[in-house]
């Protein structure tokens, strides 16, 4: 369900995943160069909600899968503790838990940081069994708009893990995803008139 195109490659030291999301990162609401500003993007591959989130009027509708939105509280749960500390540009210790500092460190690079300003109405399906990103991240996220008056949805898909790839949760997703956009981009659907002219 997600796009297979694949980012350009990043200079030595630029930031990566839910770290570039820390204020140094690049304003989507500034088009690339010769190019008007997306208003539709793809659910993302890595489980993060879009960097975009954060910026209201830019999108008008998200839709997002197990998505990945407090390191802090992930680093614990996660089967892969050491991504969490390296895309923060935390050191990995196998043998240690992180300090406070490294915590706040985690929280401050997290999408979570951001809810308070997010306006577009989000998607939010879940895979029960994720190991990689837990569904205990979409339920915080989903709590979290919910209690801003954000419009929000959750999607569980129990048998399923980070890849959604069940055949009903795939149907059940792409069909979820075409209504919600439908419904927050205010497409226009053609008349039965129209369509048999």
């Amino acid at each position: 369900m997600t796009s297979l195109s694949r980012e350009p490659p990043l200079a030595p030291g630029s930031p990566r995943g839910p770290a570039a999301l820390a204020p140094q990162h690049r304003n989507p609401r500034e088009p690339h160069p010769g190019q008007s500003p997306p208003r539709l993007r793809q659910p993302p591959v890595s489980g993060a909600p879009p960097a975009a989130l954060p910026f209201p009027g830019t999108y008008h509708a998200c839709v997002v899968h197990n998505p990945l939105v407090n390191i802090a509280s992930m680093v614990t749960t996660t089967d892969i503790p050491d991504w969490c500390l390296t895309e923060t540009g935390l050191p990995y210790m196998p043998d240690a838990l992180p300090d406070p500092a490294q915590w706040a460190e985690m929280l401050n690079k997290s999408p979570m940081r951001y809810v308070n300003q997010v306006r577009a109405p989000v998607l939010l399906m879940l895979g029960e069994d994720d190991r990689r990103v837990p569904p205990k991240q979409g339920l915080e996220y989903y709590r979290a708009l919910k209690a801003r008056g954000v419009p929000t949805r959750l999607l569980w898909y129990p048998g399923n893990n980070h890849a959604l790839t069940g055949v009903e949760a795939e149907a059940d997703g792409f069909m979820n995803m075409v209504l919600w956009l439908l419904e927050h981009l205010r497409c226009q659907q053609p008349s039965t008139a129209a369509t048999l002219q």
